[in-house]
């Protein structure tokens, strides 16, 4: 039946639970939280099923529980003890289109006409020691004329710090083409802003990683490479949300699709803050250089 709160609203929630087993079935889920999203937002169809046992009234497990959002899947465990979060361990393998498709409407929207092939494979282990292997080819292809990345290798429009637009990029007067960068330069923001730079495909599946355990235990830190900070900043707001985060996610990896490391570190070089009001490295380099 129909369960409305404050926060969540749900068409139909249906629970089953014997002695060893659990099923959840939940269908129109609306919620709003503003540390998930900046609007409501809406997810289809939710079933869950895990075996489950209780060690004492504060520690509990689920043992091989599955879980399916739309039409993408994934398996793991999952442990509370004392009270305590103490493990989760996720494995999937499942294609782009379904990852991408079983989030959020106002989450996916920015893909809903584009072509998306590939997978993404995980096995991720949350836990006191933790691992993980994560692999994923993801192509986009037909994205809306918003996020064209042939808008980005001529003059576009970008917002600094909540101002109007400004118009940027090739060819216009501040612009600074990457072969007229320092090398030094360039050495001294990949070794502080994103060590794998040159490795990655524009995420640090470990850095991620570690960022979601140290958002666990209530400790945020940033898990963003050089990417996923230069789609934040041509297309995305300044919201710390989880919406905000998988949007980046998946722009960066268009953005690795579509550009050579040196035209994602021009570009980036080119519009980033490198002090209060201080953005692109033509400016930064007269007001540190006068």
């Amino acid at each position: 039946e129909r369960v409305y709160s404050d926060n969540i609203q749900l068409d139909r929630l249906s629970l089953k639970l014997d002695k060893e087993k659990i099923q959840v079935t939940i269908l129109k889920v609306k919620l709003n939280n503003n540390k998930i999203s900046e609007s409501d937002f809406y997810i289809d169809d939710i079933i869950f099923n895990s075996k489950y046992s209780f060690v004492n009234t504060k520690s509990f497990d689920l043992n091989g529980f599955d879980l399916q959002i739309g039409k993408a899947k994934l398996s793991g465990d999952f442990s509370i003890e004392d009270s305590e979060f103490k493990k989760i361990h996720v494995k999937f393998d499942e294609s782009c289109e379904n990852v991408i498709s079983a989030m959020p409407g106002s989450w996916s929207n920015i893909f809903s006409n584009a072509d998306i092939n590939g997978r993404i494979k995980a096995d991720i282990l949350i836990s006191e020691s933790p691992s993980q292997s994560v692999e994923y080819n993801c192509v986009f292809k037909n994205m809306p004329e918003e996020f064209s990345s042939r808008k980005l290798r001529n003059p576009f429009k970008v917002s600094f710090a909540r101002k109007s637009e400004e118009l940027v990029g090739p060819g216009t007067s501040n612009w600074v083409p990457f072969p007229y960068i320092s090398n030094h330069m360039v050495t001294s923001l990949i070794t502080t802003e994103d060590a794998t730079f040159f490795k990655h495909k524009g995420i640090n599946t470990s850095a991620l990683v570690l960022a979601i355990i140290d958002g666990i235990k209530g400790r945020p830190r940033g898990g963003s490479t050089i990417t996923m900070q230069l789609a934040k900043n041509i297309w995305l707001n300044e919201s710390r949300t989880i919406s905000r985060k998988v949007q980046e996610i998946f722009l960066a990896m268009y953005l690795e699709q579509e550009f050579s490391k040196e035209e994602i570190l021009e570009l980036y070089m080119n519009i980033i803050e490198f002090g209060p009001e201080v953005f692109g490295i033509s400016k930064a380099s007269k007001h540190y250089f006068k």
